[in-house]
């Protein structure tokens, strides 16, 4: 029962204390040229969530196929160097085994060219090291790639409504100028229209 009329004495002071507004016509028309402004911070979200989304958002659709691209060929690489590091690694260590002639796979034997060499320990080595390497370095680019993603969005956004029409102009062209003691020299000169 208390609360009820702690719901209605809440109601009643609110409501007593609400004022109508009267809308002139010139606050109309204000309100009609309103634009929603271009947010670089939805332009960030939208593309740490999906790499790509912001430049859509900032209507950069052209470089859409292009992020996509480079993260789709960085992807591909670090799972072939994975695959290329893991067959390494299981025949380095199978041929390790081997020489303390304790039984292992044999997976050494399916590595082509491996029958060539003496050091056979020392190629597997290297083999394995540099397929981590490269992968290693494929996983530092693709983050460098999906930060880039993610800067670029912000930026195309800060410059959403940046003018760039043809009153913009840099001319240059070569001038002689004539200095105080009547001697010449030859220059270039900028005019910047705005």
């Amino acid at each position: 029962m208390k609360n009820i009329f702690l719901i209605i004495f809440l109601l009643g002071f609110f409501l007593s204390n609400t004022t109508a507004q009267i809308v002139s016509a010139d606050s109309v028309s204000a309100i009609d040229t309103f634009q929603v402004k271009h947010s670089p911070r939805k332009a960030v979200i939208m593309s740490a969530l999906v790499p790509g989304l912001g430049q859509v958002y900032n209507r950069k659709y052209w470089k859409v196929p292009i992020v996509y691209a480079s993260l789709g060929t960085l992807v591909y690489l670090i799972g072939d160097f994975n695959k290329k590091y893991n067959s390494y690694y299981n025949a380095y260590n199978d041929y390790i085994l081997e020489l303390a002639e304790t039984p292992n796979e044999g997976r050494f034997n399916n590595i082509q060219g491996l029958q060539n060499y003496t050091d056979k320990k020392g190629y597997l080595k290297a083999y394995k090291d540099f397929y981590r390497r490269w992968r290693d370095l494929d996983v530092l680019i693709l983050a460098g790639v999906y930060a880039l993603n993610i800067i670029d969005a912000n930026v195309d956004a800060h410059f959403f409504y940046f003018d760039i029409s043809d009153n913009l102009t840099l001319n240059a062209k070569p001038t002689i100028f004539e200095h105080l003691d009547k001697t010449k020299n030859i220059g270039i000169s900028f005019n910047l229209n705005f």
